[in-house]
């Protein structure tokens, strides 16, 4: 999740031209929207493996204080 806010937050910087970089003030970069997430969801890979994350999973459902499973986002 910290990989993605960084990347999505380097997308106005990006949109600022090169030899103008020195110069900008921080009111003139523009706000991060959503065009930066989807096009940092794009570019940013997963940083746990599938099998590490299903171990965490189990052990959320024997010892985690709810089940993330079962949510409307993950039935």
């Amino acid at each position: 999740m910290a990989n993605l806010c960084k990347e999505a937050a380097l997308g106005p910087v990006r949109d600022i031209a090169f030899e103008d970089i020195e110069a900008v003030s921080i009111d003139q970069v523009r706000a991060i929207n959503e065009g930066d997430l989807l096009t940092a969801l794009k570019q940013v890979r997963a940083s746990v493996a599938s099998t590490d994350l299903n171990l965490y999973m189990d052990w959320n459902a024997k010892f985690g204080s709810w089940d993330i499973r079962n949510t409307p986002d993950n039935p």
